[in-house]
């Protein structure tokens, strides 16, 4: 047997594993034993490596596994259907509905204490229970409550939105609002009541343009198209009533008509619709001011304006285009009300009902003697050489109706005999007691002079 000397031992490292090698000579030079030898510790190296790769591909998996369940876990905690937003969700609807119960007790409450509670009795008890903490937090209109905590409460306050239209507020949505206040009246949609202007016995006002006001009478805004109510609560009064001219009682009626018989197709179904309107809703509107010039030459009813003048009624007692008919029937076209109302060219019954209601001695006859009916000198612009801008002159409003007498002329729907359609209200040039506020003139349809312009009334 050969002799062996251990001359050398050593231990290699790889990945944890440890290999101790011996290394010998062979001191009888054996070659063959050595290289048996070296090829064992080459195995084991590469088997080492082998078990390394596979160590670490082992740890990468892991890793990505542990993530992998790292990233659903945070997801079932804090994703948008998570544990935190479930949990968070559930906590503010239990909040909600206790905030829904508590507004529910204070109604109950607002019920016992007011038997019969307004709108203003509900946000004020809703104020003393600490659900909110001003009245603006409630939309009167709409009955939504925006809490103090943040929550939108809808569908508590409906009982209680007031059914009537609310001063300085456009009425909207489709239905027309009623209003009381020493009278009736019907706001229609797309305008409101003049904040200061809103007594319907002292002339309630409406206008299309939100902030026109006239609370102060120092700092008036007066931007839209503005109307008043005429009530009219017996249409038995609804009826054409003689004027004065010259401090006389005039005879025209008898051979005046309204609708003109021999008029245009619609004419006498406009008229009808017309009465019906007046009768179903009580009243209606007319013209605060005489028709201005709008853009375009169109017509509007604006405080200030350029009065409509030198314009005809129309081309012929059976054609109403081309002047002060066409032109009032154009009034609302393009405006946001369109098609919920109809506007004219005021009727002569309309014109009569609101001298009744400036003075309700008109159709009586038992006015004083100095009654505006039979003088208007102090009414209206009469002895000048100039027309003077719609609404100008605060000494020419009654009941908050601008220059009904004076100015100019107004053509309206009524017709005398078979070729004559009438006016009223005098002009300027002549005396107040020549041709008052009630006076009836004739003229042919298709006459144009500056003496001649119109007032808009509308029909709900």
């Amino acid at each position: 047997m050969a002799n062996y000397v251990n001359l050398l031992t050593t231990t290699f490292a790889f990945d944890k594993i440890q290999i101790k090698a011996y290394i010998v000579f062979n001191v009888g030079n054996n070659k063959q034993k050595k290289g048996k030898e070296m090829k064992r510790i080459i195995e084991l190296k590469k088997q080492a490596k082998i078990n390394k790769g596979i160590t670490l591909i082992a740890l990468v998996t892991t890793i990505v596994v542990l993530l992998i369940l790292a990233g659903i876990t945070v997801t079932t905690i804090t994703g948008d259907k998570g544990l935190i937003k479930e949990a968070r969700t559930s906590a503010e609807k239990a909040e909600k509905d206790s905030l829904e119960e508590q507004i529910e007790m204070i109604i109950i409450k607002a019920e016992q204490k007011y038997r019969n509670p307004k709108m203003d009795d509900i946000i004020e008890e809703l104020k003393n229970g600490k659900i909110i903490s001003e009245e603006k937090q409630v939309n009167i209109e709409t009955g939504r409550i925006e809490s103090d905590l943040g929550y939108i409460i809808d569908g508590k306050l409906d009982d209680y939105i007031s059914k009537e239209a609310i001063p300085g507020k456009i009425v909207t949505g489709e239905e027309n609002k009623e209003y009381n206040k020493n009278g009736k009246a019907i706001i229609p949609v797309g305008f409101m009541i003049v904040p200061g202007c809103d007594d319907v016995s002292k002339g309630l006002v409406i206008s299309d343009e939100a902030g026109d006001t006239e609370v102060d009478s120092n700092s008036i805004v007066a931007n839209g198209n503005q109307f008043v109510w005429i009530p009219v609560t017996n249409m038995d009064n609804f009826k054409l009533i003689e004027g004065y001219a010259y401090r006389k009682r005039q005879n025209y009626v008898p051979d005046c008509s309204e609708p003109f018989a021999s008029g245009y197709s619609t004419e006498e179904e406009e008229y009808k619709n017309m009465r019906q309107s007046v009768e179903k809703n009580q009243g209606f509107y007319i013209g605060r001011y005489e028709a201005g010039i709008g853009d375009g030459k169109n017509a509007i009813v604006k405080k200030n304006s350029s009065v409509y003048k030198h314009i005809k009624w129309g081309n012929s007692m059976t054609d109403p285009t081309g002047g002060a008919v066409e032109l009032s029937k154009n009034f609302i076209k393009g405006k946001s009300y369109e098609g919920k109302m109809t506007s004219t060219l005021v009727y002569g019954v309309q014109w009569d009902a609101t001298i009744q209601f400036l003075d309700n001695s008109y159709i009586t006859e038992n006015h004083e003697p100095d009654s505006f009916i039979i003088d208007s000198t102090n009414v209206g612009s009469y002895d000048v050489a100039t027309y003077i801008a719609t609404g100008s002159n605060e000494n020419y409003k009654i009941k908050n109706i601008y220059d009904m007498a004076g100015n100019v002329r107004e053509w309206t729907m009524e017709a005398k005999d078979t070729n004559s359609r009438v006016q009223r209200g005098g002009n300027r040039g002549i005396f107040g007691y020549q041709f008052p506020i009630s006076v009836r003139v004739i003229g042919n349809p298709v006459d144009e002079n500056d003496l001649f312009g119109f007032r808009i009334a509308l029909q709900l």
